[in-house]
């Protein structure tokens, strides 16, 4: 039985221009489009690369210095449940928007 290697997570990411840091690298102030150790995304990665790239355009639009575990998975969750069949772009539209608060 042969193993098949999946998609490169650098070389993913670095489409979207967002660098990949190792985990220990991590700090408490990230800097916009850095992702420390990518485990989350390779994880996404071997279930739906779409999707994942989707998260990716998503988490750049409404905050580029969001690439932690939890907003990725939060928003992974959120385009499952709320964009299931929509178009790609009416989701960036959807992070895009800024709330006002007055």
């Amino acid at each position: 039985m042969t193993r098949q290697n999946g998609i490169n997570v650098h070389r993913f990411l670095e489409g979207y221009g967002v660098k990949v840091r190792l985990y220990h690298e991590s700090k408490t102030s990230r800097p916009a489009n850095v992702v420390y150790g990518g485990r989350q995304i390779a994880r996404l990665l071997k279930k739906v690369p779409d999707r994942t790239g989707l998260v990716v355009r998503c988490i750049q639009t409404s905050n580029p210095t969001g690439f932690d575990d939890v907003t990725i998975r939060s928003v992974w969750c959120f385009l499952g449940a709320h964009f299931p069949q929509s178009a790609q772009t009416a989701a960036i539209e959807a992070f895009s928007r800024r709330i006002s608060r007055t």
